[in-house]
Order: structure tokens, then C-alpha cells, then sequence
């Protein structure tokens, strides 16, 4: 059996066995052989218990991290779509093309690559929506301000857009610090595996001494019931399960359904609140299947 299929609980539970147990620090006291082990185990033993607390804290926070992404990924793919659905919609409610043109000059800031934006790694999406906070100028506020999706005007999406893009830039820049390999605070994989060999490499050395002292057969028992206990036990895991390789889900965009349609409607700036309708749509071949209808009133010109 090998002392590598332990994992590292497993290790610090046998060494604290060794060194707390009253009957089994006599009998290493009892033999001038195996009596130096102590210090060496004391040492391994408290190396691999801090690196083992720190190891999983990082772990921990990274997994903390990565779940908060997902959800702030999938929020912000959302308001991508809804915010493309509203200037898509309100483009349909204009009457000539002079009045469409704020609505896709607005388009261009807010989403200059369209819906492909979803598709890219969260850094990315952070950036873009830094990118059009810098943008918002008053023009276009007004622009957004003018239309209507799901009871509130474009600019409560887009600045919760912005806001999401903020926090999304925080999380990767953190999630880069606790697996960048120059943070040399950071407790890496190599750290631990350093400490389970120093473990490793006393526990093999004990054994041997153990066997050549002139400890009973009783007494050499007694020291390594417990190790070689732990040893058949991490021996039948390793058996037992088979090792597949651990990979990070790909974040993926779901279309939401069942949800009920948006009402999206363009507001005539000379009347308010009101809504400005369209005349209806051309007949096309393939016609496009709209969430919302038309009001009655004429839209005015928007410039």
C-alpha cells in the first residue's frame, strides 16, 4: 500500500493520533530510536494543517466567485436581450427612417456587437459595459428615456447593465489574484504537495525505524494501527472510485420561457407618457412575430 493514496485529513488525523495519545508518546519516549520523530512529525504535521486551512479557504472563495459570475452573467445576458428586443421594437414603431435613427445610433452604443456579446468571457463583458457607461451622454439618455419596456424606460436596463459590468470587473480581478501564480502570499498546489511529501517522506522514515527498534511486537503494533488502518482505507477509495477529470462547466445562455411578453412602446416626446403608434407593418414573406401592438396616435418627429 502507498502512503500517496492518503488525502491530507487523513494525514493530520494519524500524526495527531501519534503525538496527543499519552500511552503512544510513552512509547515513543521509550526508545532512543524512534523518540527524534517527534519534532520532525510535530513540524509536518503543522505545516500540512496551515496549508490545508489556506487551501481551503482559496478553494473556497474561487468556488464563491465563480457561482456569483454565473448568476451575474446570466443576469447581464438578459438584459441584452431585453434591451435589444426594446430597440428592436421601438425601431418597428417609427414611421420613416429620419425617426428611426436615434433609436439605432442608440443600438450602436449599448450593443455595437449585437446579441454576440453574451458569448464572451466575462472580463470581456465587463469592458463592454464600462465601455458604454462612458458613453451615456445626454442625447442618448434622452433617446432611451423614450422607450418603454416592461413599465420602465431602457435607462434603468442599461444602468443596471453598467452596474453588473462593475461587479463582474471586481469578481474577475479578485478570481485572477487567487490563481495568479506571481502572488507569492498565495497558497499554491505546489505548496501542498510539498507538505504532503515532507509528511510522506517522515511517516516512511518512522516505519522503517519503528521495524529495526527494540520496540516490542506489541508496541510496534499499537504505533501503527491507526496509519496502516488509514492506509487500507485510502487504498479501497483509490479502488473504488474512479478518478474523472474535473473540468468548469461552460456557462451557457437559456432562453427564458414561459415568461410573460414585455410591453414596449415608443413615447411621443411632445406628449409625455403617451405612446406613439405605427401604421402597420408591410407584408413580408416571413413575417416577424412581435411581442407588443401598435398604439393609435401618430409619432412625432423625434429630432
Amino acid at each position: 500500500m502507498s502512503l500517496t493514496y492518503l488525502n491530507s485529513p487523513s494525514m493530520i488525523a494519524v500524526f495527531e493520533d501519534l503525538l496527543n495519545s499519552p500511552e503512544k508518546r510513552k512509547i515513543f519516549e521509550s526508545d532512543p530510536m524512534v523518540a527524534p520523530f517527534v519534532g520532525p512529525m510535530e513540524a509536518a504535521n503543522r505545516d500540512l494543517i496551515f496549508l490545508t486551512r489556506q487551501e481551503g479557504e482559496c478553494a473556497r472563495e474561487l468556488k464563491e466567485i465563480g457561482d456569483e459570475l454565473k448568476e451575474c452573467s446570466e443576469r447581464h445576458n438578459a438584459l441584452c436581450r431585453a434591451l435589444d428586443a426594446g430597440f428592436t421594437f421601438a425601431t418597428y414603431l417609427c414611421q420613416t427612417p429620419r425617426e428611426q435613427r436615434p433609436i439605432e445610433t442608440a443600438r450602436a452604443v449599448v450593443l455595437p456587437d449585437g446579441l454576440s456579446v453574451i458569448n464572451s468571457a466575462y472580463r470581456d463583458q465587463a469592458g463592454h459595459a464600462l465601455r458604454v457607461e462612458d458613453r451615456l451622454d445626454t442625447a442618448l439618455r434622452d433617446t432611451l428615456g423614450r422607450v418603454l419596456f416592461d413599465g420602465e424606460d431602457l435607462n434603468a436596463l442599461v444602468d443596471e447593465y453598467v452596474t453588473i459590468g462593475h461587479r463582474m470587473n471586481v469578481l474577475t480581478a479578485r478570481r485572477a489574484e487567487l490563481q495568479g501564480e506571481t502572488d507569492t502570499t498565495r497558497i499554491s498546489a505546489r505548496d501542498l504537495r510539498q507538505a504532503r511529501y515532507q509528511w510522506i517522506k517522515v511517516t516512511t522514515s518512522l516505519i522503517n525505524v519503528v521495524e529495526l527498534s527494540g520496540l516490542s511486537e506489541n508496541d510496534k503494533r499499537r504505533l501503527l494501527a491507526n496509519l496502516n488502518q488509514a492506509q487500507a482505507q485510502a487504498q479501497l477509495r483509490k479502488t473504488r472510485n474512479t478518478p474523472e477529470d474535473a473540468t468548469e462547466p461552460e456557462v451557457g445562455d437559456k432562453e427564458l420561457e414561459g415568461a410573460p411578453r414585455a410591453d414596449v412602446k415608443l413615447l411621443d416626446p411632445t406628449k409625455g407618457d403617451e405612446p406613439a403608434p405605427v401604421p402597420a407593418p408591410p407584408v413580408s414573406d416571413k413575417p416577424a412575430e412581435e411581442p407588443a401592438q401598435p398604439g393609435t396616435r401618430d409619432l412625432r418627429d423625434m429630432n
